[in-house]
């Protein structure tokens, strides 16, 4: 980034190659939408160049690209039949390449429409630190610069949103087995 910020544009180009399929995985699970991901990623990255001189040596760049991302989103979310608002969004885990038994499979498949559902109930703030840190496994210090909060916040957030998808994992998967 400090090449980008002295004139070597092509340097964008290697900061794209090196960090484009992470953030493209963060906003295809928090948008559930392709297309919207995608153009969000390039419309990132154009971001990073109007703003190259904004950007502190001191910070970390993958935070910083994160925080640019999650800003854009929002920003389009707030816009009137342009993108579901955040409390819409659906939030779908990767399945593993592993091909388990049938009876495993369809166990596994009923388990993750299940978490698909309880995701969906928590608020965009939880389901976003939850991304954040176990799907694109950011470390607290990262999410906090995102998030422009402290790690202490963070984790106590993390741990609300965890405890909050688990009791309410559990109760519905309660009601479903009864």
């Amino acid at each position: 980034m400090l090449n980008v910020q002295n004139g070597d544009l092509d340097g964008l180009g290697i900061l794209f190659e090196r960090h484009h399929v992470s953030l493209s995985s963060f906003l295809k699970r928090f948008t559930n939408d392709h297309s919207l991901s995608e153009d969000l990623v390039q419309e990132t990255f154009c971001r990073i160049l109007h703003y190259r001189d904004t950007f502190k040596p001191s910070k970390n760049f993958r935070a910083w690209m994160f925080q640019i991302a999650r800003n854009l989103f929002y920003s389009e979310a707030r816009k009137p039949n342009q993108v579901a608002t955040a409390s819409q969004i659906k939030v779908l885990p990767d399945l593993t390449d592993a091909t388990p038994a049938p009876q495993t499979e369809a166990e596994s498949s009923d388990n993750i429409r299940l978490l698909h559902q309880v995701l969906d109930t928590l608020p965009s703030e939880q389901k976003e630190l939850i991304l954040l840190s176990r799907f694109e496994e950011l470390p607290h210090s990262e999410i906090a610069a995102i998030l422009q909060c402290s790690v202490g916040a963070v984790r106590v957030r993390l741990f609300r949103a965890l405890k909050s998808l688990q009791e309410i994992y559990e109760k519905t998967s309660g009601d479903i087995a009864s």
